[in-house]
């Protein structure tokens, strides 16, 4: 059984957007662009952080086979990718690295639902304004 990963997806896409405050990829000294990943890829980078938090919980607390987790993972990352869509965000919110950080110490039990209640699971107040486009 394949967990049907639109439903997370598309609520940790809307709990992710944000709006446009926040560090820009063209920010730095003298105008010249910050070296490290562009907001685009910290955007892939939250994906595949919540993805793999969550599926990897889902498989930790028995609702998923672990021989379907990669899968599950791979769907969930490519939707929220283009649900957002990554390819659109242009600043990086001040609590990133506190969203990212606070999705890695979530605990499993919260995914311990049923599959048409996995969307339910919401991300940290922090990743409300992560991104913005």
């Amino acid at each position: 059984m394949v967990v049907r990963v639109l439903g997370a997806a598309m609520l940790v896409g809307f709990g992710f957007l944000a709006s446009c405050a926040g560090k820009s990829v063209d920010e730095g000294a003298g105008g010249a662009a910050n070296e490290g990943p562009s907001p685009v890829e910290q955007c892939q980078k939250y994906a595949t952080t919540w993805c793999n938090k969550a599926f990897g919980c889902y498989v930790q607390v028995g609702r998923l086979r672990d021989d379907e987790l990669q899968d599950n993972v791979d769907k969930c990352i490519q939707l929220i990718e283009d649900k957002l869509p990554c390819s659109g965000v242009v600043t990086v919110g001040d609590d990133y690295d506190k969203c990212l950080a606070q999705i890695k110490s979530m605990a499993c039990s919260r995914w311990n639902v049923p599959e048409t209640q996995f969307g339910s699971v919401t991300p940290p107040a922090s990743c409300d304004n992560a991104v913005g486009f």
